[in-house]
């Protein structure tokens, strides 16, 4: 079934039930000057943005903590990989699940704020973001063997964007503070 087919049946379901008790209350007792089908469609409409915003979203489990102790504290990928480390932190759409694709392929999705670590080969890798169903424009990034590049996905009233980062001392300890998601 379609997204748009569950919006629907989603609203309709969620403003008959609550029409329904709205009637029964108003029945049992005195009668009120609101209407009960306003309030019913206003209830609706919320449950059914509420579903359009999360229905990508889904449960990451998050990396424990001597696992994002190692992964901060190396500066550098183990020889014949390359790491990439995906942040994003951004206010905008904080709960809204980020999926992040390198070379085709969904590695992981982030919330914000949160981090990844992807161990990936060393070469020219192309790394995209999909938000409910919006795509950013592909980054390439090259990574030499042993080395960390840092993508940070940032949100904004203009949609989504990647961009390069440097790997600084400054950056790690700056996602010292923020959640790591476990790795695939």
């Amino acid at each position: 079934m379609g997204r748009i087919i569950k919006f629907v049946v989603i609203v309709m379901l969620v403003s008959g039930v609550t029409s329904f008790l709205l009637t029964a209350l108003a029945a049992g007792g005195q009668r009120h000057q609101a209407d009960p089908s306003f309030i019913s469609v206003v209830f609706g409409m919320t449950a059914g943005i509420v579903f359009l915003l999360f229905s990508g979203t889904r449960r990451v489990p998050l990396a424990d903590e001597a696992t994002r102790r190692a992964v901060l504290a190396e500066p550098t990928a183990a020889a014949g990989t390359a790491r990439l480390l995906v942040v994003r932190e951004s206010k905008m759409g904080m709960m809204i699940g980020v999926d992040v694709e390198v070379d085709g392929a969904v590695v992981t999705q982030l919330k914000s704020p949160r981090f990844a670590a992807i161990t990936i080969s060393p070469g020219r890798r192309v790394c995209v973001a999909i938000a409910q169903g919006k795509r950013t424009a592909p980054l390439v990034v090259d990574v030499a063997d042993g080395e960390t590049a840092v993508v940070r996905i940032t949100a904004g009233l203009m949609g989504m964007k990647l961009a390069r980062e440097d790997d600084t001392p400054a950056l790690r300890a700056t996602l010292a503070k923020v959640a790591m998601v476990a790795p695939a």
